[in-house]
């Protein structure tokens, strides 16, 4: 063989080395990221293909069933989940995770002792499956087994984990009860931990309402129907925007999950926007509160200073870095969060409760206390929420320091993060 048909040979066993292996494992990570950009088609392909490489995997199965159910095909979804339990006779592995996830598939399609049975053969083997106890509860709830739920309740309660769920759960049951002052204890406790959850939001409309709170109960049933707005939005963006998602959608994406509590897939629409316009103060700034609120306070600050530099007059970055500056204890930095809020004052923002927390947080107690009486007095929007903080300070209680039963974030509130709603 000639020196250069040898040197071919070797070059295209090379390119062969190189070119990337067709693998289950590929296709499903691929699959599980089109299922989080909505992009149900493409995700239902990828998984196809992992099975089709694998077939004597349960798990793309599994994944198929998330993406038909997730269209609205629960039958379909209900015949993979049954491909995906048979096939863990080969791989060993996610039998009692498939068993749970067709438990719940049965419970939406109304076959409620078949869901049951499927959550038993689960609980006998795993005792401790909070997700189990959960989803036991509501099989019992819709049966009417109020208290056959409640064990199930506090199982969930006592495990640490999922509280919010648990204490709604409670709450539930407590108003089917007729229980109305205790039902709605529980649920503005669940709401406490998880603003955005619905079904927490709506019972403890119908609790308000039952106890004759009308105003109270329009006003929670208000703020349902605007969650409920947001997820309607969502659903329609993802299920009109499959192939590919565009940018302007998941700039809308990101807010929407942002507002609904969602922060991981807020964070995943952010930074898709980030990496085609590195530049977008809003979504630099949108990314900032995401990232506050997942604890990565440091990533935080950096992309607020990054907004202020792209945009040297967007107040919103001004006012939320003042916020985690005053509010977090590793990061405080009192002088600093005067200043920014300051800075966020005299560029429009009217969120006076930031620059309260700064002066708070700088020992300047009564200019802060002050700061919110006036905001108070002109009838700011936020009035009821500034009546809370300058009860704190009044108690001379940092932000961090709050009443045993109540959860708040590190990060900009509400009314004082500015990329708000």
């Amino acid at each position: 063989m000639s020196p250069a048909v040898c040197l071919l040979a070797f070059l295209v066993a090379v390119g062969q080395d190189e070119r990337p292996a067709e693998t289950p494992e590929k296709w499903t990570d691929l699959g599980r990221r089109h299922l989080s950009e909505g992009r149900l088609d493409s995700a239902l392909e990828a998984y196809e293909k992992a099975a089709a490489l694998n077939p004597l995997s349960s798990w793309p199965h599994y994944e198929l069933a998330k993406v038909h159910w997730k269209s609205g095909k629960a039958r379909k979804a209900l015949d993979e989940m049954a491909v995906a339990i048979d096939l863990t006779r080969f791989d060993g592995s996610g039998l009692l995770t498939f068993r749970l996830y067709r438990a719940e598939i049965l419970v939406w399609l109304g076959r409620l002792d078949e869901a049951e049975s499927e959550i038993k053969f689960v609980l006998d083997r795993d005792g401790t499956n909070v997700k189990a106890h959960y989803e036991m509860a509501r099989l019992y709830l819709k049966q009417g087994r109020d208290d056959e739920a409640m064990d199930e309740a506090l199982a969930v309660i006592k495990s640490g984990t999922r509280m919010d769920d648990g204490s709604y759960l409670v709450g539930k049951i407590l108003l089917n009860k007729e229980m109305y002052p205790e039902a709605s204890s529980a649920l503005r406790r669940t709401l406490s931990m998880n603003p955005a959850h619905a079904e927490a939001r709506y019972a403890l409309a119908q609790a308000l309402k039952r106890m004759g709170k009308t105003e109270e109960a329009a006003k929670e049933m208000e703020t349902h129907q605007s969650f409920q707005r947001k997820r309607d939005e969502v659903d329609k963006l993802q299920r009109s925007n499959h192939e590919p998602l565009c940018l302007h959608c998941s700039g809308i994406l990101s807010r929407l999950y942002m507002e609904l509590g969602q922060f991981k897939n807020a964070r995943l629409h952010a930074e898709r926007v980030l990496k085609e316009k590195p530049d977008d103060s809003k979504s630099l700034c949108r990314l900032g509160y995401i990232l506050s609120e997942m604890g990565d306070h440091e990533g935080a600050i950096r992309r607020y200073r990054r907004a202020m530099e792209v945009q040297a007059d967007y107040a919103v970055a001004y006012n939320n870095l003042a916020w985690l500056l005053a509010t977090v204890k590793e990061f405080q930095d009192p002088d600093e969060a005067i200043r920014l809020a300051e800075k966020a004052k005299d560029l429009g923002s009217d969120r006076p409760g930031t620059l309260a927390e700064a002066r708070f947080c700088n020992g300047e107690v009564e200019e802060a206390c002050r700061t919110l009486e006036t905001a108070i007095r002109k009838g700011h929007p936020e009035a009821a929420r500034y009546r809370e903080q300058l009860k704190r300070f009044r108690e001379k209680r940092p932000s961090g320091e709050v009443p045993e039963s109540v959860t708040r974030s590190t990060s900009a509130p509400v009314g004082e993060k500015g990329e708000s709603r």
